[in-house]
């Protein structure tokens, strides 16, 4: 009984693992990429509510700019990641 638990545990978690796309190695993935896409956007509207969002087109030119060349050092970051984050 003990081992059968023990192997469908270990199935369960090789089942799980998920090459990270930022990095390239492997990982245990225990939330689907969907989700948390989901979380993040519920993060942003929380914090947007709770401390407001600065409005300024120079600050957003540079951040923009920032994580533009931050982009361009991490390779295999997926797009709807960074389409979500510009939102």
């Amino acid at each position: 009984m003990v081992r059968a638990l023990l192997l469908s545990l270990m199935i369960l978690l090789v089942g799980a693992r998920a090459r990270n796309p930022a990095t390239g190695h492997q990982q245990l993935n225990l939330v689907p990429e969907s989700q948390e896409i989901q979380m993040g956007q519920q993060a942003a509207k929380e914090v947007a509510q709770s401390i407001g969002l600065y409005k300024d087109a120079k600050v957003e030119s540079y951040v923009a700019d920032l994580g533009n060349k931050l982009k361009g050092v991490v390779g295999g970051v997926r797009k709807t990641a960074l389409a979500q984050s510009s939102r």
